[in-house]
């Protein structure tokens, strides 16, 4: 059950993340004008470091209680959470305001 909910949640945190930078990218592009793609690629690099940074920064053993709910804990899951969801919407952002 527990990886089922996790499962799904994150699902959830991809799909919002996903649909908050794709009308944010139509929006920028029906206001502003289309990006360059200069700019596309700069987004897309920043994107992909913010999804690199995610992963390469999440602790694991180090920092693991019995529990799984001290605050440092629960800081790391929110972190990592954050970087993943504005990569992710950062990245869908640059190509829909293409």
């Amino acid at each position: 059950m527990i990886v089922c909910r996790a499962f799904w949640w994150s699902l959830a945190l991809v799909v919002i993340s996903s649909v908050v930078g794709y009308v944010t990218g139509r929006f920028v592009a029906s206001f502003c004008g289309h990006l360059g793609s200069r700019c596309v690629s700069c987004l897309q690099v920043g994107g992909a470091m913010l999804l690199c940074w995610g992963t390469l920064f999440v602790r694991g053993w180090e920092i693991q209680s019995w529990t799984g709910k001290t605050p440092l804990e629960r800081v790391n899951r929110c972190i990592y959470r954050a970087l993943y969801c504005v990569g992710t919407a950062v990245m869908v952002f640059s190509l829909a305001a293409t």
